[in-house]
């Protein structure tokens, strides 16, 4: 696989994926600031891929961790924050209804299944 400058790699080398560069464009990301998203982004990876073999009460402070991420990547790329554009069905172990979600995004009204893992109980959002 070729990379760029808009590959994002973790340190093992394990490819996650591919930063939009007409986005970066637009923004008028710096390379500093591209070199932060990156590194967010392999933050993002690598929480995603523990929590998929992690014990399951560790996963509700993995998910609180994996919010302010987004929040970071957001501000990262010169967006205001704004909690609704997170996806948080989409994280490993959730299961909260992704289609639902998924056609209700990025409207903020989610629905959250009470025995996920991720999301469910007592804990609030």
């Amino acid at each position: 696989m070729h990379h760029s400058k808009y590959s994002v790699i973790t340190p093992a080398g394990t490819y996650v994926t591919t930063i939009n560069p007409r986005l970066v464009a637009k923004q008028g990301i710096s390379d500093a600031q591209l070199d932060v998203i990156k590194d967010l982004h392999v933050t993002k990876f690598l929480c995603e891929e523990a929590m998929k073999t992690a014990p399951v009460e560790t996963l509700k402070t993995s998910q609180k961790f994996l919010v302010k991420i987004d929040k970071s990547l957001q501000l990262a790329w010169g967006f205001e924050y704004n909690p609704n554009m997170y996806r948080f069905w989409d994280v490993p172990r959730c299961e909260c209804p992704k289609w639902d979600n998924s056609d209700s995004y990025p409207s903020g009204y989610y629905i959250i299944n009470k025995s996920c893992p991720v999301h469910g109980g007592d804990d609030e959002e």
